[in-house]
């Protein structure tokens, strides 16, 4: 089968295990013998990155173009909320995006398309799929369709206006999708629960892990406790009230609490 996969990031450019968990399953379709065209985003380089650039990349056709907008989607972060406010406008409905995936599609002929993250590619890519008469699954990795940020801070109300109608437009814009996966039960029920997916084939897969070998420790030792956290120095990847719990739950006892990630480094 001929399928086309969307996503904003797709490695080298990556800023988090989605990237990871998209490669692998653009890994495992072609392993089963289907043909894979990635359809993803660059940052700007010139008015030529404006093109769908075609590359093959482990036996994988991947087209990577820049969306137009203000900004990449990987320097979100650097850029003061009014810009970011017109951004997000430009990416609910990105008409380069439209333009782009038509072209692509009538180059591949694809027969089905599956989408991961869509933020920063364009919010309508559904809504051109559907013109396009492709049948579409969509991949749920976050909250992005019910919050720009796609996270939901602790204590703070999802459901204020601005949020009811920007999921009202998100809504509209997946309804199109046949079928929608989400790696939990609860990510699911709250987009069931702003109003998107509602008639959508609903299915819950754990998101994939690679074999590997997990080794029984029994001995008892004086050594210190190793421990190691792999990801973001952000508030929402949860590390400062992981040190801080660690350095309550464990104060009897000798550890090491080892920490790989990018950002801001938190005091322990």
């Amino acid at each position: 089968m001929k399928i086309l996969f969307l996503t904003n990031l797709y490695p080298p450019y990556v800023r988090g295990g989605a990237e990871y968990l998209g490669t692998q399953v653009v890994e495992e379709l072609v392993r089963q013998g289907h043909q894979v065209a990635v359809v993803t985003s660059v940052p700007w380089r010139s008015v030529k990155k404006l093109k769908p650039e075609l590359r093959e990349e482990g036996g994988v056709e991947v087209y990577r173009f820049y969306p137009l907008n203000l900004y990449h989607y990987l320097t979100a972060s650097k850029l003061l909320y009014p810009v970011r406010f017109l951004w997000q406008l430009i990416n609910l409905w990105n008409p380069h995006t439209s333009h782009v995936i038509k072209k692509i599609v009538q180059q591949f002929k694809p027969e089905l398309a599956i989408s991961f993250n869509l933020m920063g590619l364009g919010f309508n890519v559904p809504r051109v799929l559907a013109v396009l008469k492709l049948s579409h699954i969509h991949v749920l990795h976050d909250v992005q369709l019910l919050h720009p940020s796609g996270l939901f801070m602790w204590g703070e109300s999802h459901r204020t206006l601005p949020m009811k109608i920007y999921q009202a437009i998100t809504s509209w814009l997946f309804a199109p999708v046949k079928t929608v996966v989400s790696p939990s039960s609860w990510l699911l029920q709250e987009h069931i629960r702003a109003g998107l997916f509602t008639k959508a084939e609903q299915k819950v897969l754990p998101n994939p892990v690679p074999p590997f070998l997990a080794l029984a420790h029994t001995k008892t030792t004086e050594a210190p406790l190793q421990l190691l956290f792999v990801g973001q120095f952000e508030i929402h990847k949860g590390v400062f009230w992981l040190v801080e719990t660690i350095k309550q739950e464990l104060k009897q006892r000798n550890f090491v609490l080892h920490l790989v990630a990018l950002g801001q480094k938190p005091r322990v």
